[in-house]
């Protein structure tokens, strides 16, 4: 059936039936109900592609991960959080009709992300991750709107952001470690990173003010290198340390850091508590089970997916934080 043929049933036009079909306020609830019967009665389905084209939409979304390469070598896009929010977010664009399209660089040059914005045919974009792009992402919302961001709310930015309480996310850290009499703690991590340098920002705010008599190194590890960071970490263990408390940046981080205590034999928790971020779905299952702060895939993906709509259907909508709570389990529990 045409769109034609319908119109003749309904007694209207081909413009009333689509915008009927398509919600329109131009036309009545009650001729749209009546139209919209008649198609579902006669099989009618509008035709997508040229419904799309009209109204130039792609009905797809770009998912940016920025991973600047370092002198170490780069990382895959394989960190089970990016993996764990990439799921969720295939399945909320799903649910409204759109298809995800997934783009990693490795290039130090943040113009690639303008590039993308501005060459790329999509609806909309959701960068995972500030890294070292906050700058060009402020550049980049002054002109356009459909930009949804992964990572910490700082102050004056341009673009809506979702997020945990990366400042939260330490102080909890430090309040744990610091209650059960660990005294020398050190944060491993790439302060350049927004989100890891306010998780450094509440744990050593924390700890020295819990404890002025603590101790908190900064052990810089970019996590993108490589190795993930296991030369580092393994040149912190070399020799037995008087670290007795570590919060990583990530869990990706905590793990390997429980990795190279082992082959030194310095046992975790005994000598070492460790508690990492981002409480994968691996976490539980570690040796030893890894204590973590918890910032939810799921309701994240919700979130940047909710928030991108938002913003495309021409809503006002806000940056967000997302509850932020620490798990405690056998690496850092005594």
């Amino acid at each position: 059936m045409k769109m034609s043929d319908l119109a003749r049933i309904a007694g209207v036009s081909k413009s009333t039936v689509s915008r009927a079909l398509s919600d329109s306020e131009l036309v009545t609830q009650e001729t749209r109900d009546r139209i919209k019967a008649l198609a579902k009665e006669h099989g009618y389905r509008m035709d997508a592609r040229a419904r799309n084209f009209r109204k130039r939409e792609t009905l797809t979304i770009g998912v940016l991960v920025p991973m600047p390469s370092t002198e170490q070598g780069e990382l895959p896009a394989t960190n089970p959080f990016i993996l764990e929010m990439l799921g969720v977010l295939a399945d909320e664009l799903e649910k409204r009709g759109h298809e995800l399209l997934f783009a990693k660089h490795s290039n130090r040059d943040p113009s690639w992300l303008r590039e993308f914005v501005e060459t790329r045919s999509v609806d909309g974009v959701i960068v995972l991750g500030q890294n070292i792009y906050h700058d060009i992402l402020n550049e980049i919302a002054l002109d356009y709107r459909n930009l949804v961001v992964w990572g910490a709310s700082i102050p004056e930015q341009n673009y809506i952001s979702v997020g945990s309480d990366n400042y939260l996310g330490g102080k909890l850290t430090a309040e744990h470690l610091i209650s059960t009499g660990r005294k020398h703690l050190a944060f491993l991590g790439n302060t350049g990173c927004p989100e890891s340098m306010l998780r450094y920002a509440g744990f050593r705010d924390t700890a020295l003010d819990k404890d002025p008599e603590a101790k908190v190194t900064l052990i810089d590890c970019p996590e993108n290198a490589h190795d993930g960071g296991f030369k580092t970490i393994s040149s912190l263990t070399k020799n037995k340390t008087n670290i007795d408390g570590l919060f990583a940046a990530s869990d990706m981080l905590a793990n390997r850091t429980i990795q190279a205590l082992r082959s030194r034999d310095i046992k975790v928790p005994d000598e070492m508590s460790i508690v990492g971020y981002d409480n994968i779905s691996s976490s539980e299952y570690m040796t030893p089970s890894l204590s973590s702060i918890s910032q939810d895939c799921k309701i994240a993906g919700q979130k940047l997916v909710e928030k991108l709509f938002d913003l495309i259907e021409g809503r006002d909508t806000e940056s967000e934080m997302i509850p932020t709570y620490l798990v405690i389990r056998n690496s850092s529990r005594f």
